[in-house]
C-alpha cells in the first residue's frame, strides 16, 4: 500500500511535465517543417493541414493528461480494493478457483468497477497496479490457507508487466510453488524476445499462465500449438453469438479444438441459464460468469467456494468487469 501511495503522489507531480515539454516545442516544430519544406521546395499545398494535425495531437495530449490526473486523483481520495470471481469446475461441480478482480471504494462505501485501468495502461503505469494487485493477492491467499482452503488464484496481468524483467523476478521470488495462475491476453505471447524471455522464466520456475479473452479481437489459431499454458479462457464475445446456428458451430469448434489440444477450458462471460446449459454441452473445464456468481469480496467468495453444490445466481443488468 505504501508503493502504491508513494505512485500517485509522484504521479500527481509530474502528471503535466510530458504535456509542457511538447507544448514547449510547437513553436520550433512549425519553424523546422517551413525550412524543410522550403529546402525541398515544396509549394504551401504539401502539408497544409499539418498545423491542424499538430495541434489536434497536442489536444489530445492534454485531454489524456487531465483524464489520468483525474483518475489518480480519484484514486489517492478513494480505496483500491480486490474482488474475487469464482469459476465453477463442470466435473465436480464445485468452486476450484477464483479470479482477482479491481475495484475502487468510494467514500460513500459504493464500489465501482476498474473504469480506470484503459486511462492508467495508456499513461504506462499497468506495473504498478500489477504489483500492488500481486502483494494483495498474497495477503489473501495467505487468509485462506488459514482458512484451510485450497483454492487456486487467478491474477490477470497486463502485458507490459511480462515484459519488465524486476516484475518477473518479483513473482518468481513471491509465488514459485503457490496454487496461483498468471493470465495474459494473447498478444502477451507475442510482444517481443524480452516477453518470451520472462515466460520462459516463469515457466521455469513452474508458475502456471493462461490466455485470457481468447476469441476477443486479434486471435490466431495457428498460435494454439504453440503457446506455453495449459488453460484458454474463451471470450464472452464468441459466447454472446451463439443464439445463432453459426455462432455455436464456431463457439462448439473452438472450445473442441482447444480440448482435442490438451488444454484446460474456460467458459468467460456465462450470464444466462441457456449460455450455461450450452457451454456445459461443450465441454468446457470451467464456467465464470454472472450466473454462476459475480465478484465478491474475499470472505463471501471463499464462503460461496465452501458451499457443497454452488448454485448458480441470476444474470445481472449492471455488471462490474
Amino acid at each position: 500500500m505504501v508503493l502504491f501511495q508513494l505512485f500517485l503522489l509522484a504521479t500527481t507531480t509530474v502528471i503535466y511535465a510530458p504535456f509542457v515539454t511538447r507544448y514547449s516545442r510547437t513553436q520550433s516544430s512549425t519553424e523546422l517543417r517551413e525550412a524543410l519544406r522550403a529546402k525541398l521546395h515544396l509549394g504551401d499545398a504539401i502539408g497544409s493541414d499539418y498545423p491542424q494535425k499538430f495541434y489536434g495531437a497536442q489536444s489530445f495530449i492534454l485531454r489524456s493528461h487531465r483524464e489520468t490526473r483525474q483518475v489518480v486523483e480519484d484514486l489517492r481520495r478513494n480505496d483500491l480494493v480486490l474482488h474475487y470471481q469464482p469459476k465453477l469446475d463442470i466435473r465436480a461441480n464445485i468452486c476450484t478457483s477464483i479470479e482477482a478482480l479491481l475495484r475502487i471504494q468510494m467514500q460513500d462505501g459504493t464500489v465501482e468497477g476498474p473504469y480506470f485501468l484503459d486511462t492508467l495502461e495508456k499513461a504506462g503505469f499497468s506495473v504498478i497496479l500489477d504489483r500492488w494487485v500481486c502483494d494483495r493477492v498474497l495477503e489473501d491467499m495467505s487468509r485462506a490457507d488459514t482458512l484451510g482452503s485450497d483454492l487456486a488464484f487467478s491474477i490477470n496481468l497486463n502485458p507490459e508487466s511480462f515484459a519488465d524483467g524486476e516484475f518477473v523476478d518479483y513473482l518468481i521470488q513471491q509465488f514459485t510453488g503457490k496454487n496461483v495462475v498468471f493470465e495474459i491476453i494473447e498478444r502477451g505471447f507475442i510482444g517481443g524476445s524480452g516477453i518470451t524471455k520472462n515466460i520462459k522464466k516463469l515457466l521455469a520456475a513452474g508458475i502456471r499462465l493462461s490466455v485470457d479473452d481468447f476469441g476477443a479481437g486479434y486471435s490466431n489459431l495457428g498460435r494454439l500449438t504453440t503457446l506455453p499454458v495449459d488453460e484458454i479462457k474463451i471470450d464472452k464475445s464468441l459466447l454472446a453469438k451463439v443464439d445463432t446456428q453459426t455462432g455455436r458451430k464456431l463457439y462448439e469448434t473452438v472450445t473442441r479444438l482447444c480440448r482435442d489440444l490438451g488444454y484446460r477450458v474456460v467458459a468467460e462471460g456465462v450470464e444466462t441459464r441457456s449460455e450455461f446449459e450450452f457451454a456445459k454441452t461443450c465441454g468446457v473445464t470451467e464456467i465464470q460468469g454472472w450466473y454462476i456468481a459475480g465478484a465478491l469480496p474475499l470472505s463471501e467468495a471463499l464462503a460461496f467456494a465452501r458451499a457443497p453444490a454452488p448454485s448458480p445466481a441470476p444474470a445481472e443488468t449492471a455488471q462490474l468487469v
